[in-house]
């Protein structure tokens, strides 16, 4: 039967050294042998008295570990000879211990009847294989970045062949050529194949040409070119030097500058030309 145990390991060798990183995780490899983990706490100080009266002062680091009374006793043998210790001590602190593996209990959620109804949808079009994906995505996200296990990298293979069977069915065949046929390393590896499905984003750019410029102010894009040449509104050249025809581009912010401070002009309107009359005779 496993106990927790807690044991003191000392700081400071008898020479006044103090172990180094290397030899104190020589010691804890051997534990971690034992007992397939350990949990280190923080430094501490400690004092007792020898059977001759003598007071030791020196700090000691806390170590819990779950193990038997067989090997707790030689993790202490172990201990007293590695850090060249007359004395180490020990105690237990439970016998009431319990872990219990979510994983299992996360995978079955995941892998059992609510998995149906994302398998068994039928995306009619782009749209709906696009929606379908996002489904998937979110459905597998939350394990993603956990724990890898057989059946779970299985599952996670047969949402991929799904998403690739809806893919050639609706003649997208960029999309189901990403799409690998065969299991992935880890869970994280479908997901990204997933995420490849989703188009992607154009960036945002911050400049604009003649002709966008031309419909956000109504105008056209002659026009726009217009006010560059004459230095109205700021744009930047982005053509080779050499080139005859220029490549413009319009910061935002210059744009709104320009459109802040430009005033309109109502046009006045053309004269219109007065016809001189003749003069009419009358005959008498």
């Amino acid at each position: 039967m496993k106990s927790l145990y807690e044991i003191l390991i000392p700081v400071v060798a008898n020479d006044g050294q103090t172990f180094c990183a290397e030899h104190n995780e020589c010691w804890r490899k051997m534990v971690r042998g034992l007992c397939n983990g350990l949990t280190v706490f923080q430094q501490v100080s400690g004092e007792w008295v020898s059977p001759n009266g003598q007071l030791f002062a020196e700090q000691m680091v806390p170590v819990r570990v779950l193990a038997t009374a067989n090997d707790i006793k030689r993790i202490s043998d172990y201990s007293a000879k590695h850090y060249q210790q007359e004395a180490i001590m020990f105690h237990k602190v439970t016998d009431h211990v319990s872990i219990v593996d979510y994983t299992q209990t996360v995978k079955n959620e995941l892998i059992g009847d609510n998995a149906k109804t994302l398998l068994e949808a039928e995306p009619a079009d782009r749209k709906a294989f696009i929606a379908w994906t996002k489904d998937a995505i979110a459905y597998l996200e939350p394990l993603a970045y956990t724990f890898d296990d057989p059946e779970l990298l299985e599952f996670v293979a047969t949402v991929v062949r799904h998403a690739k069977h809806h893919a050639y069915s609706l003649k997208l065949y960029t999309i189901a050529d990403k799409l690998p046929e065969r299991q992935g390393k880890t869970t994280l590896d479908g997901l990204l194949r997933l995420r490849e499905c989703l188009p992607k984003r154009k960036p945002r750019t911050d400049k604009l040409t003649p002709p966008q410029v031309a419909r956000v102010l109504g105008v056209s894009p002659e026009t726009v070119r217009g006010w560059i040449r004459s230095g109205e509104l700021k744009a930047v050249n982005l053509a080779d030097p050499q080139s005859p025809r220029p490549r413009y581009r319009i910061e935002r912010d210059a744009l709104t500058s320009f459109a802040t401070g430009r005033e309109t002009i109502a046009p006045t309107p053309n004269p219109q030309r007065q016809q001189s009359r003749k003069p009419r005779y009358c005959r008498y």
